[in-house]
């Protein structure tokens, strides 16, 4: 964000504003700026997406392999989970980050995200781990990371296991390691659109009937709890895992889809065994990127199963 408009700030600084505003980058690597769009992270498509990974697979061609996206904190959970599953096994370092305070705020904190972000970038470990999310000195894993407050720098969290990393005495150090995703992503491109259901107390059928009534392919549906859904809705649903991909997941945004501990009516374990798919440890955003681009990819039902099973654990068996 930049300058302050009438109403708030806005989205006028180009990448090569910000990284001329930052001459300690060039203290530690050769920096190559490209602004790729100028707009609110809420505002942002799949479209982009695509657009980051071929300017990545284009730069890599050239021989640059450390990069650092920078973007607003609104859906940056989302777009992260997003590139990480497109790059797979590629070998990229790619760190995004953002700022939770713009920079006409006392404390601003976008100057030293980014300069952490970089260093983050060149660490020889960082290809390893997948795409990462840098933000108040802390290291977030893409597949991890939530964005649990409105307005404060310690807005992102990895509730399940915390960060794998900071930065120390301008040092990036990492503690855990987790393993880089590969979905086998083939660059599929098609356009899909994938509702969230996000269910509540005394909820009824209007939502899952309206998404029962369209085109789409897929929905996510966030239960309570475990990912439990009320009895009111609980044959709607299930009706609905008969025509479309359901993935079931939990709205409590931490722990996983409890598919065994209850068996009464629009429990998880039902839900799965009618023909939901378990979305596991993943939360409703998660698993509703994941299905943009596994469908996008032209992925069947068989492989959808495969990859929600895989990327879903966190577990070491």
């Amino acid at each position: 964000m930049g300058q302050s408009g009438l109403d708030g700030a806005l989205p006028d600084l180009s990448a090569e504003d910000i990284c001329a505003a930052l001459p300690q980058l060039d203290e530690i690597a050769e920096v190559h700026c490209c602004t790729i769009r100028k707009v609110g992270s809420p505002s942002l498509r799949m479209e982009d997406l695509f657009d980051v990974i071929d300017r990545v697979n284009a730069w890599r061609a050239d021989g640059i392999h450390s990069f650092v996206l920078l973007q607003g904190t609104d859906t940056l959970e989302e777009t992260a989970f997003g590139l990480d599953l497109m790059l797979g096994q590629s070998g990229a370092s790619l760190v995004v980050t953002a700022a939770m305070r713009d920079p006409k705020q006392l404390g601003a904190d976008g100057f030293a995200n980014l300069l952490a972000s970089a260093r983050v970038a060149l660490h020889p470990r960082t290809p390893e781990m997948g795409v990462v999310v840098v933000i108040n000195d802390e290291i977030h894993a893409a597949r991890l990371v939530e964005k649990r407050h409105a307005f404060s720098l310690r807005a992102f969290q990895s509730p399940n296991l915390g960060p794998v990393g900071w930065i120390v005495e301008s040092r990036a150090r990492y503690v855990a390691a987790p393993s880089r995703l590969d979905i086998g992503y083939q660059g599929g491109r098609k356009k899909v659109a994938i509702p969230l259901i996000r269910c509540v107390f005394d909820m009824d059928d209007v939502l899952v009937g309206a998404v029962a009534a369209s085109d789409v392919p897929a929905v996510v549906v966030e239960g309570v709890g475990g990912g439990n859904v009320s009895a009111s809705i609980s044959d709607a649903v299930e009706a609905l895992a008969a025509s479309k991909h359901v993935v079931i997941c939990s709205r409590t945004g931490g722990g996983e889809v409890l598919a065994s501990s209850y068996g009464e009516t629009g429990s998880a374990g039902p839900l799965v065994r009618a023909g939901c798919i378990n979305g596991s440890t993943l939360d409703g955003l998660k698993a509703r990127i994941l299905l943009l681009v596994l469908l996008a990819d032209g992925a069947d039902d068989e492989r959808l199963r495969a990859v929600f099973s895989r990327v879903g654990q966190l577990y070491l068996q």
